[in-house]
């Protein structure tokens, strides 16, 4: 029997980290052009569960700050590290760090461009790319201006002049047609009136006369002999192919444990299969081990994955609470869910502090009460359990 043990004070929140490939956490941000100690910050997460809470450490000792695209001040020059948390409605969280340097130069200028990843390559011509980027500068007089240049890798570039003042950093989009198949390597420049200069690299775009197939099978191999049976397959795990160090796309399996990429040939690719597949879906990669496969030759097809369930299991969790005041009754809703692949057995204990006192259930939730301890029984073959208590709060 295991336990899982909520400890509640009171006002509740309580997460724990998931690598659940459905909630990505990511930022971006930018420093003020002309308060180099206030920092911008812009999410970028994915998510596809619903709601979702931010929590953002600034790394400086402040307290955390919950907004979605924060303004911060940092109070001293140095290096910090940043981290985003985001938690959706199921309880799935994942985490970004970035660390930044605050200083005070006498100019500077900065840059970022990237690119969807989708748009990586393409089988046929033309292929059009949606292109993100953003540019500020510091140090310069507001009359001045800076330079940006777009080099699209195929000959054609785009260069237009963004005024610094009233001092906005420039952001925006830009699409782009390639027009025959090559492989190109875009590049944004930006330069200030001093010829300071800021060059980014975007990842290679390939657009390619000649395609093919990459396909095979993610398949939970029950007996142990690397092969695919019947009734072993896997629907809907996540898979990853790389073209080089860049990642370049993603698939999932289908309802019989099937999976295909239609890339460019002439590559050397690397296919990545994402045992996590959700709730109650959290296997380990054993054929082979690394869960890496090697293509060179496309197309090519029998490229399949054995996984295999761990033999325990991990339970993860979250506690919410809302309408709490001195004599009136609030609630507390629990949410838990399995990790993992194996069915647990056990049970889930809510500690409530001694202001607050649990009430009993009047609605089927099947949790029990003992003084401040709410006791909720877990087995079968349930990958999820979510209930909630209503709470008195002492007048005290």
């Amino acid at each position: 029997m295991k336990k899982l043990l909520l400890a509640l004070t009171f006002m509740l929140l309580l997460a724990f980290e998931n690598s659940n490939a459905q909630c990505n956490a990511l930022y971006s941000f930018f420093i003020s052009p002309t308060s180099p100690h206030v920092v911008f910050f812009n999410d970028s997460s994915t998510n596809t569960n619903g709601p979702v809470t931010y929590q953002w450490n600034f790394g400086d000792g402040t307290p955390l700050d919950s907004t979605q695209n924060p303004q911060h001040t940092f109070l001293n020059e140095g290096g910090y590290g940043v981290c985003l948390t985001i938690t959706d409605s199921t309880g799935c969280t994942g985490t970004f760090c970035d660390s930044l340097l605050i200083t005070i130069p006498s100019t500077r200028i900065e840059a970022n461009f990237s690119l969807d990843s989708m748009s990586l390559f393409n089988c046929t011509s033309p292929h059009s790319v949606h292109f993100f980027f953003f540019a500020y500068a510091i140090g310069y007089s507001p009359s001045d201006s800076i330079k940006l240049e777009i080099n699209f890798g195929d000959g054609v570039d785009s260069v237009f002049y963004h005024p610094l003042f009233p001092n906005p950093p420039l952001q925006g989009t830009i699409n782009h047609e390639y027009l025959n198949a090559g492989t190109y390597t875009p590049q944004f420049i930006v330069t200030g009136p001093d010829l300071n200069a800021d060059t980014i690299t975007s990842q290679t775009i390939i657009v390619s006369s000649s395609c093919g197939t990459i396909s095979g099978s993610v398949y939970n191999d029950l007996n142990g002999n690397c092969m695919f049976d019947t009734g072993e397959e896997l629907p809907n795990i996540p898979l990853e192919i790389y073209n080089g160090n860049q990642l370049s796309g993603w698939a999932h399996t289908d309802q019989n444990g099937l999976y295909s990429f239609n890339v460019p040939s002439g590559n050397t690719y690397e296919i990545h299969v994402n045992s996590y597949g959700g709730i109650g879906g959290h296997f380990v990669p054993t054929c082979p081990p690394s869960g890496i496969l090697t293509i060179s030759t496309v197309p090519s097809s029998g490229n399949d994955f054995g996984v295999a369930c761990p033999p325990d299991f991990d339970l993860k969790g979250s506690v919410t609470g809302w309408g709490f005041r001195p004599g009136f009754t609030g609630n507390v809703c629990v949410y838990v869910y399995n990790q993992n692949c194996n069915t647990p057995t056990g049970q889930i204990e809510i500690i409530f502090s001694g202001n607050t006192t649990p009430l009993p259930d009047t609605t089927g939730n099947s949790y029990t009460v003992n003084g401040n301890i709410v006791t909720f029984p877990i087995s079968g073959p349930d990958l999820t359990w979510s209930f909630c208590i209503p709470t008195y709060v002492s007048v005290n």
